[in-house]
């Protein structure tokens, strides 16, 4: 049986005041609060022979890299040699970062980094995801 962790996106923030502010000037569609399978849950339903993880992570609204990381390592005892890790905007970028700064204690087969932004743009607010 396969393993598949697949880490989802988010958003960060360089400051609280940052975060603060995008919540105040963000406009809440109605169409977005109804019900609707998201496409993580769809894979999962179309791999029903292998290990299909979802796992949330901390914060996902104001993420914070280093509460990332805590999470993320204590996922790793759980992961056979030969699972594929999908990250999904921030996730990627999350994933991007770690691979820069660690060694995963186990073996990907493969990893997968879907709609990962790259760099750091003006106007651009990845807070501590960023590369540097």
């Amino acid at each position: 049986m396969k393993q598949v962790v697949i880490i989802h996106g988010g958003d960060s923030f360089s400051s609280y005041n940052a975060y603060l502010t995008a919540l105040k000037t963000r406009d809440i569609d109605y169409d977005r609060l109804k019900y609707h399978q998201r496409w993580r849950e769809w894979i999962a339903e179309q791999l029903p022979d292998d290990d299909i993880l979802l796992p949330t992570f901390p914060n996902g609204s104001n993420a914070s890299y280093d509460e990332w990381v805590i999470y993320f390592e204590k996922l790793m005892p759980f992961l056979r040699d030969g699972y594929t890790l999908v990250g999904h905007s921030l996730g990627a970028m999350f994933i991007a970062k770690y691979l820069h700064e660690h060694t995963l204690p186990s073996r990907a087969r493969r990893i997968v980094l879907i709609a990962a932004q790259h760099g750091v743009h003006e106007g651009d607010d990845v807070g501590s995801f960023a590369v540097t």
